[in-house]
């Protein structure tokens, strides 16, 4: 079965990692890993928040889990 992700499945910033990891099912500890290890791209929001754009969390899921992307 492909796992398919979609621009209209995902918002366009998640402020934190804890909105993260409730779309992807992974706890918060398993999205700041990603992130610190180089598989998940992050901005900084202020001193210590990381905030993931769409299309980072996008790239992340087509290259480390699989998915297969299909734009609007």
């Amino acid at each position: 079965m492909k796992k398919i992700v979609k621009d209209d499945d995902l918002q366009i910033v998640y402020r934190t990692a804890k909105d993260l990891s409730a779309v992807l099912g992974v706890s918060e500890r398993q999205v700041h890993y990603y992130r610190t290890n180089g598989k998940l791209k992050s901005g900084l929001r202020n001193r210590a928040r990381y905030e993931y754009l769409r299309e980072d969390v996008i790239d992340f899921l087509v290259k480390e889990w699989g998915f297969e992307y299909e734009g609007n």
